[in-house]
């Protein structure tokens, strides 16, 4: 069954905004697609699949015609895993008006999702971190390589869709992968935001967190544009030089 056809209509007025408190950070928090590429890409988020964790069952995503997705590279002994946490909560609060996350875990960031089975990483989430008896309530894919040779063609996708916010590298010693492309997801928790029609929108780098993206999540809850999400990160209070 579509997720959509039993969700409930977004309203902002209905459901009140909390207020979040927003750090400056030194870098980016995220990028917009090219104006031209966004346009002329007739490539979407329909045409692709992926197993579950477990590599059990085949998930379409055109199941997810019509809802807005996040995507996120995610992973169990990184320094950003607690914001599973936040991942959590965002998608239990929008997941009625048709919100979904997609986690996709990857082992080529410091070698910090080592799981070889789904079993392996939902005992490490539980367990060890974020602990106290953690439990994803969002979709969770087959591991994969979201960048080099074996790069993932969801992920290739993704990547051609919108430039990273970091145009830098960070410890390049800890990158296991290679060869090494302009367009290459930097580390763990990197953010992919994607419109009713299957079209990456917005690009939030790894330290980005996850209720800094509500904002735009609502935007596009209520059918708002690329323009209406432009426009919404000017007047919001975070830094992104």
């Amino acid at each position: 069954m579509n997720p959509s056809e039993t969700r409930d209509t977004y309203n902002n007025e209905s459901d009140k905004k909390e207020k979040i408190n927003i750090r400056v950070n030194q870098y980016p928090r995220w990028k917009f697609p090219k104006k031209k590429s966004f346009f002329e890409n007739c490539d979407s988020l329909y045409n692709y699949s992926s197993l579950d964790i477990f590599k059990k069952n085949e998930v379409k995503f055109d199941r997810f015609r019509n809802d807005v997705v996040l995507v996120v590279n995610v992973a169990s002994f990184c320094t950003y895993t607690l914001q599973y946490n936040d991942l959590n909560e965002i998608q239990s609060k929008y997941q009625k008006y048709g919100f979904h996350i997609l986690g996709f875990p990857c082992n080529q960031f410091g070698h910090q999702e080592p799981g070889e089975s789904g079993k392996e990483i939902l005992n490490c989430l539980r367990y060890v971190r974020p602990g106290n008896d953690f439990k994803p309530n969002f979709q969770l894919l087959d591991k994969c390589d979201i960048n080099g040779e074996n790069e993932s063609a969801f992920f290739k996708f993704l990547k051609s869709s919108c430039p990273p916010p970091v145009e830098t590298y960070f410890k390049m010693t800890d990158l296991i992968y290679s060869p090494y492309k302009s367009n290459d997801v930097r580390w763990n928790f990197e953010k992919f935001l994607i419109n009713k029609h299957g079209k990456v929108v917005m690009r939030f780098q790894h330290d980005a967190q996850p209720k800094e993206i509500v904002p735009f999540i609502e935007v596009l809850l209520n059918n708002g544009n690329l323009a209406d999400l432009k426009k919404t990160a000017e007047i919001l209070p975070i830094n992104n030089n």
